[in-house]
């Protein structure tokens, strides 16, 4: 199938019921340029496609590679109406290779850009709808030759690098890294300030922050005395308050400021998890995972274009039958 014009459309294709133009080859089944003049709104496109009766699944260019999925039928169920639409299943063909569903590549340049305008859609949205044994990036991943960073099944941030935060000094003039503090365990903080009064005082720890820690009262509290005192100590520690007392039996009235650290509810046991073998298995298709010695897909021959004559007649006299067709419309 060859669809050329020197003025109008090189091949256009109309149909009421089923497929308006169908194109099937062993290698490439359309293959399309444009060198035109800008059309309005919509530049010089090698493909537009419209969508202008949007039913749930409807696209204005669909891709799929191998079979369609599960997950588009889910979609489709929700309404999900697209501009451009990617889908794959699992290769079942006995052959193992990455097979996705949208892919976009560049050299020193953009490989995709997603931009929004709206205070009520996100601008990108991934999500993975598996259940079952969680990932370390099965949600997200972004990585660069000398890490990665991503978000696993169960919302987790997963780096390799250090987590940053930009701060703004110099009236607006700089920025500076801030870092976040690591530890060996799962920990949640707290920070308040309290009264001793004749030596003694108890400080009543916020509901809410209670609720976020473990229930039992294996917490730690750290004090700062704020005035002169014998020094203070921690007695009576319950899941909802503890007692702070001046030592040597001290009578001291004073302002103290404290600190409390308990263990995060339901993540108690963690400590220094080791995940080598998930990091591995995630990983080993991946920028780094190569750079390490794990061989690159075959590449393609780009220098193979596509052999746009076929059938009988000229390219001339093809494209002379096609203006002629483009013209009685």
């Amino acid at each position: 199938m060859l669809g050329r014009a020197t003025d109008g459309d090189g091949l256009f294709g109309t149909a009421d019921t089923g497929w308006a133009v169908v194109a099937e080859s062993g290698t490439v089944g359309v293959y399309s340029v444009s060198n035109g003049t800008n059309a309005p709104a919509t530049g010089k496109n090698g493909v537009w496609g419209i969508t202008s009766t949007p039913d749930a699944g409807s696209a204005g260019v669909f891709g799929q590679a191998f079979s369609p999925s599960q997950t588009y039928a889910t979609l489709v169920t929700d309404d999900y109406v697209a501009g451009a639409w990617g889908d794959t299943s699992s290769v079942t063909d006995g052959i193992q290779r990455p097979t996705v569903g949208v892919i976009g590549t560049a050299d020193n340049n953009y490989a995709a850009i997603f931009i929004n305008n709206s205070a009520t859609y996100d601008t990108l949205s991934v999500e993975n709808l598996a259940s079952g044994p969680t990932g370390l990036f099965k949600t997200l991943k972004a990585a660069t030759a000398d890490g990665v960073c991503g978000i696993g099944g169960k919302g987790d941030l997963t780096c390799t690098g250090q987590v940053k935060t930009l701060a703004t000094t110099g009236g607006g003039k700089r920025k500076v890294e801030t870092y976040a503090t690591q530890s060996a365990e799962n920990w949640m903080e707290d920070y308040g300030s309290g009264t001793l009064e004749k030596g003694v005082g108890v400080v009543k720890i916020d509901p809410t922050f209670a609720e976020t820690v473990s229930e039992t009262a294996d917490y730690h509290v750290f004090l700062t005395p704020n005035a002169d005192s014998k020094g203070l100590y921690v007695i009576n520690k319950t899941p909802t308050s503890f007692e702070v007392r001046e030592s040597g039996g001290g009578t001291s009235t004073l302002m103290f400021d404290y600190k409390i650290v308990a263990k995060r509810r339901g993540f108690e046991s963690q400590r220094l998890v080791d995940v080598t073998e998930r990091f591995k298995a995630e990983t080993k298709s991946s920028i780094p995972a190569r750079a390490e010695g794990t061989p690159s897909p075959t590449r393609p021959n780009l220098n193979a274009a596509p052999h746009l004559h076929r059938g009988t007649g000229s390219i001339n006299q093809q494209a002379a039958v096609t203006k002629e067709r483009a013209t009685q419309r």
